[in-house]
């Protein structure tokens, strides 16, 4: 859908004050009331004996950090009572926590994470490149040091080279040098440690992914 142009209702000073003056009395994602955390099922979950959406329930008492306790619970239940459904109540901490744990259980098995592991080591093939990288680098200044003794040669034998001569030495070298600064640059590429794919190393990358 295409955006639709309407009028500012406020200039721009005062929006940004507004901005800043909200983001000042946000206390946080940690400190926020119970209520306006968002809910990780919300929208996703519905009862399963009138099929109607599940809210926030809380009851009046509180839990050890001093919150009330969160339930999921049908809508209908909640705001028409038993009559219009009799209602299911779980906790909101242990019924997320078992979804993820689902969730975790396909998306994060040994051969996944091993697979996810080799592309975190190979980054990409970053490795394959800065290898290739160095070669290049390596290659080119072998080559600018074969073309130096070259002109060496050339001055010993030839000594009306002169300032010509001198004048290719100078290009020659800055170009040889910058060419070792670059390759110093470069950070080498260690080998894989043999352990990283053993089974104990994935399964502690597992058991950390979730």
């Amino acid at each position: 859908m295409d955006p639709i142009a309407v009028d500012r209702i406020v200039d721009n000073e005062i929006f940004q004050m507004c901005q800043d003056l909200r983001l000042r009395r946000d206390p946080g994602p940690q400190l926020r009331p119970p209520a306006l955390r968002p809910l990780f099922l919300a929208g996703l979950l519905r009862c399963s004996l009138c099929g109607e959406t599940c809210q926030l329930e809380k009851l009046g008492q509180l839990d050890p950090r001093g919150e009330p306790y969160r339930y999921y619970n049908c809508r209908r239940f909640c705001r028409s009572g038993k009559e219009a459904c009799p209602g299911y109540r779980i906790s909101v901490e242990t019924l997320d926590h078992a979804v993820l744990g689902h969730i975790a259980e396909h998306l994060f098995t040994e051969e996944r994470c091993l697979e996810i592991l080799r592309e975190f080591v190979e980054d990409q093939g970053l490795r394959q490149k800065t290898a290739e990288r160095r070669r290049l680098l390596e290659r080119e200044r072998d080559e600018f040091g074969k073309r130096l003794e070259r002109w060496y040669e050339r001055i010993e034998t030839d000594p009306e080279l002169g300032d010509v001569g001198a004048a290719r030495l100078r290009e020659l070298k800055a170009k040889r040098d910058e060419v070792v600064r670059t390759l110093a640059k470069l950070k080498p590429m260690h080998s894989v440690p043999p352990y990283l794919y053993e089974p104990e190393t994935i399964q502690r990358f597992q058991a950390r992914l979730r």
